[in-house]
């Protein structure tokens, strides 16, 4: 039940973002068809582009994994 429960709700969000353009045009998580291939050609077409212009290239990136594995669970469910 809740597994589909989620896969509803995942996929009424998906659709939401998407339909209201609420997700930028770099993120390769949420949207079909994108994968980390994608990404890994983004970047290294802008590290060419820099090298080739002699510029620098500033990168900053986050992956946050199990986000709540450190929250303190008896304040969370209070």
């Amino acid at each position: 039940m809740s597994k589909t429960l989620e896969n509803i709700i995942n996929t009424r969000l998906i659709w939401h973002l998407e339909y209201y353009n609420l997700l930028s045009p770099h993120q390769f998580d949420f949207y079909k068809n994108r994968s980390t291939l994608d990404l890994l050609t983004t970047i290294h077409t802008n590290i060419c582009d820099a090298f080739k212009i002699n510029n620098h290239l500033l990168m900053v990136s986050s992956d946050i994994a199990k986000p709540y594995d450190t929250v303190w669970k008896h304040r969370d469910l209070s």
